[in-house]
């Protein structure tokens, strides 16, 4: 079983989108059963579970013990949390501004101190705007994936879902929705061959 931690202590980075998507993404395109611990006070995620359109479970807490069946834990870690956490593989989502960098880069330090593998996905990038197409690139030539801003995401928002569900035709025939799938995929590409 893996267990990798969504973190980043700065608030509103996409950590729920992202452990919703990559959790949805391991159902769909590699089937694994996954497993979303939602740590957020906001329970965005739990919020989505009661909505019915998720092919995976969402529980608000660590368990006691350790879950049957479950190929991959996803820790959606709540914002202004500065405790590392556990898990070995930690994803960080962090949004293309300047001012979103701040804590970023301070909470990345602290995970590669501690000789954690970090995996940045740089989110909801509009590659037309200038400055957040330079950042992302910048963080992609350091190895960080993109993410990048399109309708799927605002459709599957709008149903409490993801973007891999075929159920909801907004999502399923959404404008580049198989170019945001692919982009999560080689995101969890990654994150199943860091060693556990």
């Amino acid at each position: 079983m893996k267990v990798i931690s969504v973190w980043n202590p700065k608030g509103g980075q996409g950590k729920s989108l992202l452990s919703l998507n990559l959790a949805a993404c391991a159902v769909s395109s590699f089937e694994l059963t996954p497993l979303v611990i939602d740590q957020d006070p906001q329970g965005t995620c739990q919020e989505c579970k009661k909505e019915g359109n998720l092919p995976f479970d969402i529980i608000g807490e660590i368990p006691t013990d350790k879950p049957d069946g479950i190929d991959l834990v996803i820790i959606d870690h709540q914002a202004s949390d500065w405790e590392l956490p556990p898990a070995k593989t930690i994803v960080m989502p962090v949004l293309p501004t300047r001012t979103q960098f701040k804590t970023f880069s301070k909470a990345f330090t602290l995970a590669k101190k501690a000789n954690k593998n970090v995996i940045t996905v740089v989110n909801n990038v509009d590659l037309n705007r200038k400055q957040e197409s330079a950042a992302a690139k910048g963080l992609r030539q350091e190895g960080a994936f993109i993410l990048q801003k399109g309708s799927p995401f605002g459709h599957a928002e709008a149903h409490l879902s993801t973007i891999f569900d075929n159920s909801i035709p907004a999502i399923r025939d959404g404008y580049k929705v198989q170019e945001r799938r692919a982009e999560v995929e080689a995101i969890l590409t990654a994150i199943l061959r860091e060693e556990k």
